[in-house]
Parts: C-alpha cells; structure tokens; sequence
C-alpha cells in the first residue's frame, strides 16, 4: 500500500482542486467508532474503488483506493501492479456516489502483525454487499 497523499499539490497553481467528503449520503458510516480494527490473521472486508483516467484519488495519483470499514486501512494501491485488480473493479463493481469510480468488496486478511504494508485480497469468493 501507499500512504494517501494530500488532495492538492501546491506546486500546481494553476490546476483546480476538488474537495470531496468521506461520507457519500445514504451510506452506513465508517471510522474507528463503527468498527474495530482488523486483526492480523482474520479475514474481514475491504472495499476497493477503482477511478477513470479522469478523477485521481490524488492529484497525479492512484486510481485505486482500498479500506475497511474502521479506517484503520485507508490508502492507495499502485494501479500498475494490480491490473487485473483495477479491472474486475472497475469492470465489475458498483458505481459510487463519485461520478467515474466504482466499487467492490473482498475479503482480505494483514499477513505482517507490525504494519498493515502487506494485505492479502482474496478474489474467489466475494463477502456480503456493504452500504459504507
């Protein structure tokens, strides 16, 4: 994973900025206070978004985000190695309520007890439809 990068670089004066808000109406809400973290070992569910060329998760960024519900996961995953990833999402997920991206959740299991760097999605069998 990378870490999530600011939304706006300020070495680009002349570009514009694009606020968006976390939580989409409609939507179960998310954060520490809703779920607890994942724990190394256990399966629990992620929620993969996958962008158009267009609408970057940050300026000249991903067009992958992954995270769980407690925001405990929260970031980006380099498109150029998950291809295929960003392919079935993007192909076959849900649209979002940003327009250009869609959705999909996966089971995953942290396989490094000292950092969440290594997350292992699991593609075979999808978890139970989310509303978050």
């Amino acid at each position: 994973m990378l870490p999530k990068q600011g939304l706006f670089d300020p070495s680009c004066k002349d570009e514009v900025q694009i606020l968006y808000n976390e939580q989409a109406p409609g939507l179960d809400p998310k954060g520490p206070a809703y779920a607890k973290p994942p724990e190394c070992g256990k399966r629990f569910i992620i929620k993969i978004q996958a962008g158009d060329g267009v609408r970057q998760s940050n300026l000249r960024g991903s067009l992958l985000i992954v995270d769980d519900r407690s925001m405990s996961i929260h970031g980006d995953l380099d498109r150029n190695k998950h291809e295929l990833l960003f392919n079935v999402v993007y192909r076959c997920g849900k649209s979002t309520h940003s327009f250009g991206w869609r959705k999909m959740f996966f089971w995953a299991v942290l396989t490094n007890s000292n950092s969440y760097s290594q997350l292992r999605i699991f593609t075979e069998q999808l978890p139970p439809y989310q509303n978050w």
